[in-house]
């Protein structure tokens, strides 16, 4: 976000995060789970696919999130998450926020639902 003549990469970006907010208020929200688990098909568009904007919306949550309120992502937590291994994705994402998905998706939708954009 451009702030003036500054650069804010800790600023949220306003139409996603608009998008963000109508969709977690919307009576069938993505999971978090669900956009885990989702490949790169869910992120490409296509003309018959049109969930592709609200999965990037919801993964730039949650790196937005991750990153700039829990700080959790770094170098080091980021090679973790991506290293070859048996876990399954929730799994190493679980690992990361040391709690069920389940629990930390509560307290994420609150705080996306909560954050203003400047």
């Amino acid at each position: 976000q451009l702030d003036g003549d500054t650069l804010r990469v800790d600023a949220p970006h306003a139409a996603l995060l608009a998008q963000l907010q109508r969709d977690l208020a919307s009576t069938n929200p993505l999971s978090l789970s669900e956009l885990i688990v989702s490949t790169e098909r869910d992120f490409l568009a296509t003309h018959t696919h049109s969930t592709t904007g609200r999965h990037y919306a919801y993964a730039w949550g949650l790196a937005y999130y991750l990153m700039f309120e829990k700080q959790l992502l770094s170098p080091e937590s980021l090679a973790t998450l991506c290293a070859p291994t048996d876990k399954l994705k929730v799994e190493r994402i679980e690992g990361l926020i040391g709690k069920p998905l389940r629990e930390f998706e509560l307290e994420w939708r609150a705080a996306m639902l909560s954050l203003s954009a400047p």
